[in-house]
This record gives structure tokens, C-alpha cells and sequence, in this order.
């Protein structure tokens, strides 16, 4: 039936056609026009079925193009991730705070924990001038351990009944212990055994007597493995006169339950553990650093060699590591050359103060070694402390040849001794520690195994190094270098004139 609209914009009302009106008789009298009917016609598409197989049988499932089920590959969704959001949120964190988070969330949930580890490491730098022996700060970092893995170049006997040690804490809380030794030391291993053997190895008879009263005689064996590192001899230098200096397993790291790191300048001996030393390290709880340690460690039974698939896989997984991570990067010879590690780290620096036991030019004349490195930078400008062991200074001729040259330069050489108990064992400046400052205000810290030596600017030994930009690490540190300033006697050199 047709129907008519109102012209009226007030009204706009339809009216029938039965009323036929040459008016609207609504409004008595406006004009009415036929409405208009337009029918929209909806077309609908034909609805497919899809099918989503992968790609590898889309390829073989023989589906036709004309049949009714159509084989479409999808590629891979790449969803935001949470992870992908936490990453550069905790890079804005001080490691400390995050430190701290990773405590609080474990509390509640294991899993956030382990998260926050992997991605921000908690570190923290110690030395012996904090005024605790290094055996104290790192019986403190053993507690609650169930397994250590030692890689050290000197571990020293110890004495029947000596319950205060490091081997014998170990033994008393049932550690497993895994040890590689860079320095042969056969009565060391004979001790090992008699440990394994004898649960009263470690007791004095007075400690003894003290368990025989309260019926609790001790019955914990040592379990472990040791093994002499020894293939590091194989490669060689050849110095000016003809003499071949040969390398050494120099490491000195320690892996707590595959998850914490301690590397530094300590071996495990009386002088750098209670008898005075100046000694620092580093303990760094990282789930990404600690199996780069793991796998060094394993490696360090096979001899290096550069066609080596096992080392060449490794160097790839440092290279990687070293190439994400953003505020810790290491370095493990001789897959990579620590001296030129040190070096790269360094550019830039406007003031770097150098703790070395030994230092050595080795015949290298140029930027990629430490010695002429300090001295370019000296001369560029920036503020250069390099401080020596005393007792070395005056032994060796190639240590006070690079003083010379350091100081020629502009560099500041100072030489330390620390405290010695009268008739003690004379006591060093052991650290392998640098310090540097940057324009930008970043606060480095380089610390592992190795000194500036010919040996380590050859790549010729098995060392590590860690180069962390970290504050706290840096300010810790830097606390345990001006305490040494006060802990011994230290002497400023003076260059002699050419």
C-alpha cells in the first residue's frame, strides 16, 4: 500500500494511502510527497572452512587447490611478551633494589625469583679491606651450599686437626666438592683421600673429646673429585733471548650450587684466606652467568687448541652473552684475550686507578696491552693510579721498567706492602682489580684471575675476568681500596730522569 510523508519538517508523519490527501491532515493544509521505498539487498559471502596444518605437511598432504577444505600454512604468532616489558623495566633498577625484589618475590612465588636473577644480577664486591679475612666473607657465602666447583691455581695443605679451615667447613656440612687445581700439589691430594677416608680428619683431639661426651663422634666424609689442570702448559710464548714462557691454569673462581659466582685474586692459602693479604672478589648470582662457569670449568680438562669444536662452541656462547647482557660482560682465555678485553673496556675513562700485583710491558709497543694502553691514556689526559706490590717492584726488573714508562707518561705509581705481624709471613698486594669512571658517569668495575703479565697479554693462560657496570660493586670496592691505603704502608713513586 502507498504511503505519503509530511513535507513539514515540524511533522514528517506518514500517512496512508487510503486517505488518499492532496494535504497532510495533520497539519491542515502542507503538501505530501509518496514515500520511496528502497530495498537494500545484502550479499553474503559464501563462508570457507579453514584448515591450519604446519608447513612441513601442508606440503605433503596432497590438498588440491580446487578442493573444498583449503590447506593455508599460518606463520608463527610473536605476542608481547611480559618478559619483554620486565627486561628494560629492571635495567632501571639499582642491582641492590632488584636484589631486594628478588628476595621479596621469592618469598611468595620461587619462580619470580629465579625470573629476576636471570635477567638483573645481584652482585656485591669484598676484600680483605673491609677488615674480615677473605675465609670469613666466603664461609658466609657457603652457608646453606650443597655443591662447590673450585677452579683455583694454588690451594694449599692443610694440617691434620685444623677444624677452621675452608676444606674442613666443607667436609663438616656435607658440600660436594669438584676441584681442578692449576699448581700440582700431591700432598694436598693425599690429604683429599684421608679426608674421604677419615671422618675425624679435621677434629682435634680436643673437639674429639668434646663429641665423645655428648655421643655425637662425627661421621661425614668428604665427597669429591680433584683433577690437576695441566694442559695449559702446552702453549708457549717465546720472550726476546730466546727463554719460552709457558701457560697455566691462573683461575681462581668458585661456582656455589650452579647458581652464585665468586672470582677474583685469592688462592686458597693462609696468606690471602687470614694472613693479611690485600685480596678482593667478586660474588655474583646470575642463572645467565653461572652456566658460562660451568661450562669453562668443564673445559678446562680438554686442551685448548683454536680448531677445537668444543672451545669454538664456547666462544660463541661468551660472544652471545657478552653481546645481550648490558651491565656484565666476561671474558674467559684464551678463547678471548683478556688484556685486550681490559683495554676495550677502558677507552674512554676519565679516571682509572689499577691494583696489580705484577705488571709487565712484554715487548708489545702499542695500544693493546695494558701498560702502553695506561701510558696513552695518561697521555690523552686522564688520571692514571696504578698500584704495585712493594715486594715485587723490588724483585723484578720488567715491573719497574713499566712503572718507569707509566710514570714518563703522566701516570701516578704507587707501591704497597700491607701490615706484617713481626716474624709473620710476609704479606701482598695480590689484587686484580681496576676501577674506572666515565664522562657520562658510569662507574666500572674489572676484576677476575689475571694480572698484566706476559703471560696474559700472550693469551697463554686459563683466567677469567668480569667487567661489571654496577654502582654499588664499584662503590664496595673502592671503599676496600682506600682501606688498604690505611691497612699498610704506601709509597708514591717518583720518575728518574732520563
Amino acid at each position: 500500500m502507498p504511503r505519503f510523508i509530511c513535507l513539514n519538517p515540524a511533522c514528517e508523519r506518514n500517512v496512508d494511502a487510503a486517505w488518499k490527501p492532496p494535504t497532510c491532515p495533520h497539519c491542515k493544509g502542507t503538501d505530501v510527497r509518496p514515500e520511496i521505498e528502497a530495498r537494500v539487498i545484502i550479499a553474503r559471502r559464501p563462508r570457507m572452512v579453514r584448515t591450519v596444518v604446519p608447513v612441513s605437511l601442508a606440503a605433503t598432504s596432497g590438498a588440491s587447490p580446487s578442493s573444498s577444505t583449503a590447506v593455508v600454512p599460518v606463520p608463527p604468532r610473536h605476542p608481547l611478551q611480559v618478559i619483554d616489558v620486565l627486561v628494560p623495566l629492571f635495567e632501571l633498577f639499582d642491582e641492590r633494589t632488584v636484589g631486594f625484589l628478588a628476595r621479596v618475590c621469592r618469598r611468595w612465588h620461587e619462580a619470580a625469583g629465579i625470573v629476576l636473577r636471570r635477567y638483573v644480577a645481584d652482585a656485591r664486591g669484598f676484600g680483605s679491606g673491609s677488615g674480615l679475612t677473605m675465609k670469613t666473607q666466603i664461609l658466609q657465602l657457603l652457608a646453606n651450599t650443597r655443591s662447590l666447583s673450585l677452579a683455583v691455581d694454588k690451594f694449599m695443605p692443610v694440617r691434620p686437626g685444623d677444624g677452621d679451615g675452608i676444606l674442613a667447613y666443607i667436609v663438616k656440612h656435607d658440600i660436594r666438592l669438584t676441584l681442578k687445581l692449576g699448581t700440582p700439589n700431591p700432598r694436598l691430594l693425599e690429604q683429599l683421600q684421608a679426608a674421604a677416608e677419615n671422618p675425624k680428619f679435621f677434629y682435634s683431639r680436643h673437639e674429639l673429646t668434646a663429641l665423645r661426651r655428648n655421643n655425637a663422634l662425627p661421621t661425614a666424609l668428604l665427597d669429591y673429585e680433584a683433577e690437576t689442570v695441566t694442559q695449559f702448559g702446552e702453549l708457549g710464548h717465546r720472550l726476546h733471548g730466546g727463554h719460552v714462557q709457558t701457560g697455566l691454569m691462573h683461575n681462581k673462581f668458585w661456582i656455589l650450587d650452579n647458581d652464585g659466582i665468586v672470582t677474583g685474586s685469592p688462592n686458597v692459602s693462609f696468606s690471602a684466606m687470614e694472613g693479611g693479604n690485600f685480596e678482593s672478589c667478586i660474588y655474583i648470582r646470575s642463572a645467565k652467568l653461572a652456566p658460562l662457569y660451568q661450562r669453562y670449568f668443564q673445559l678446562l680438562s680438554i686442551p685448548y687448541a683454536e680448531d677445537s669444536v668444543e672451545w669454538q662452541a664456547f666462544e660463541k656462547q661468551v660472544s652471545h652473552y657478552n653481546r645481550d647482557s648490558t651491565r656484565v660482560k666476561a671474558a674467559f682465555a684464551p678463547t678471548v684475550n683478556i688484556s685486550d678485553f681490559i683495554v676495550e673496556n677502558l677507552r674512554g675513562a676519565v679516571k682509572i686507578t689499577v691494583r696489580q700485583f705484577l705488571v709487565s710491558t712484554a715487548g708489545r709497543r702499542d695500544n693493546y696491552s695494558l701498560v702502553p694502553f695506561l701510558c696513552w691514556m695518561a697521555e690523552q689526559g686522564a688520571e692514571v693510579e696504578v698500584f704495585l706490590d712493594e715486594a715485587a717492584y723490588d724483585k723484578y726488573g720488567f715491573v719497574r721498567d713499566a712503572a718507569s714508562w707509566l710514570m714518563q707518561s703522566g701516570g701516578t705509581v704507587y707501591v704497597q706492602t700491607p701490615v706484617t705481624v713481626v716474624g709473620g709471613q710476609e704479606r701482598l698486594q695480590h689484587d686484580k682489580l681496576i676501577l674506572a669512571t666515565f664522562h657520562n658517569g658510569v662507574k666500572r668495575t674489572l676484576l677476575g684471575s689475571a694480572g698484566a703479565t706476559v703471560s696474559v697479554i700472550a693469551n697463554i693462560n686459563a683466567e677469567n675476568f668480569l667487567c661489571l657496570d654496577l654502582p654499588t660493586v664499584y662503590d664496595e670496592l673502592m671503599a676496600h681500596h682506600q682501606n688498604t691505603r690505611t691497612g699498610g704502608t704506601t709509597k708514591v713513586l717518583v720518575p728518574r730522569k732520563r
